[in-house]
């Protein structure tokens, strides 16, 4: 099985990710992991080939679902969550983030609402076109930050990884020693305080549709 871990930038793709791998390895059920921004044709077939010979393949991606990603789902070799959060608490997290990657410093650019806007938006059209395709389980950073416990079932059950309870409590334990390097705040609902009353206003027409389709409140 492929199992794709999808989300937007800085909705926490990387915990599930990580919560995913660590099912696996409680089953020694894995065999490779991979991070793909985009998925191309070469890295599609490369990633089928591991799936056939090796076995299981967990995928970090923020990726739209490509004409691969579609193929593989529905020839049921492969399935996918898709990590969604509050467009504005995105904004803040991404204007936080600082890299020295070459691959991830285009962040650094941004460091005011204002210029992180149309970056955040570009990025969500992957949630409409995974919304579109339907194939999918959301997860949202909310669940995700207070209630691990709950998510770890949510992923297992959806992948149908059998874990036992006492094994869900070990992992979260364990990420709780040991958190994951760029989880930034683990906080939610961010702009409430961190934003001035006319930012929030700002946010909420930009983004008002895409804020409630995504189940969050204006």
């Amino acid at each position: 099985m492929i199992f794709i871990c999808a989300g937007l930038p800085k909705s926490a793709s990387t915990i599930c990710f990580k919560y995913t791998e660590a099912c696996l390895l409680q089953n020694r059920k894995l065999s490779n992991m991979e991070y793909i921004y985009r998925w191309g044709i070469f890295k599609s077939l490369a990633i089928f080939f591991n799936n056939l010979f090796n076995g299981n393949v967990i995928v970090k991606t923020h990726s739209s679902p490509t004409f691969f990603i579609k193929l593989f789902i529905n020839l049921n070799i492969a399935r996918a969550i898709y990590t969604i959060r509050d467009p504005r608490d995105i904004i803040l997290s991404t204007i936080d983030f600082k890299t020295d990657n070459p691959k991830q410093k285009v962040y650094n650019q941004h460091t005011t609402i204002e210029n992180t806007i149309d970056a955040v938006k570009n990025e969500i059209r992957s949630f409409y076109n995974w919304k579109k395709f339907r194939k999918v389980q959301f997860v949202r950073y909310n669940e995700i930050v207070k209630h691990p416990h709950k998510t770890i079932a949510l992923i297992c059950n959806y992948f149908k990884i059998n874990i036992p309870e006492n094994e869900i409590e070990n992992i979260v334990r364990s990420f709780n020693n040991n958190p994951v390097e760029n989880f930034n705040t683990g906080k939610t609902d961010r702009y409430k305080t961190e934003m001035s009353a006319d930012e929030i206003r700002f946010c909420n027409k930009v983004f008002g549709k895409i804020i409630t389709d995504m189940g969050y409140e204006l």
